[in-house]
């Protein structure tokens, strides 16, 4: 398994996804911001 640290890492999983939708498989990019940190700069201050 491809571990770091005891966690999964993704980019060495390098997993498939498949969009019923489409119908396309589709691969994972690589990491755009820490969850719970990167919408904060989206919040709109209440007045």
């Amino acid at each position: 398994m491809s571990e770091v640290d005891g966690k999964i890492d993704v980019q060495k999983v390098d997993p498939l996804l498949f969009d019923m939708a489409g119908p396309h498989y589709w691969s994972l990019g690589s990491q755009v911001g820490s969850c719970w940190n990167i919408g904060k700069s989206m919040i709109i201050a209440k007045s």
